[in-house]
């Protein structure tokens, strides 16, 4: 069975505004709002460790990811699906496509 897209709320932090009062009318204290992102699948591999680093190069990139599937737990096994932010697709596929496979080196 195919992973499914989904929406996830992300808290995201706002710094107070100079003056304005904010949560709990304390003027330094900053808020957090609940925002609606929806997530796609950018890929699915059997490899966990890929998929962390490629979390990792997201992450690095600016672009939020969420893994899901067999990448954690005392036995991690099977497939890992990379989800990315809906609006952020495009950008996290030319990611992938720019990483170069690193060389095998071989013993003589």
């Amino acid at each position: 069975m195919a992973p499914r897209d989904h929406t996830l709320f992300v808290a995201v932090l706002r710094s107070a505004s100079a003056g304005r009062a904010t949560a709990a009318g304390c003027p330094n204290r900053p808020t957090s709002t609940l925002t609606r992102v929806e997530m796609v699948r950018l890929l699915t591999t059997l490899d966990q460790f890929e998929a962390r680093v490629l979390a990792a190069r997201l992450g690095a990139e600016g672009v939020l990811w969420e893994l899901r599937g067999g990448h954690d737990g005392p036995y991690p096994m099977g497939p890992v699906h990379v989800f990315v932010e809906a609006s952020d697709l495009e950008r996290a596929r030319e990611l992938v496509a720019s990483t170069e496979a690193l060389p095998v080196e071989v013993d003589e």
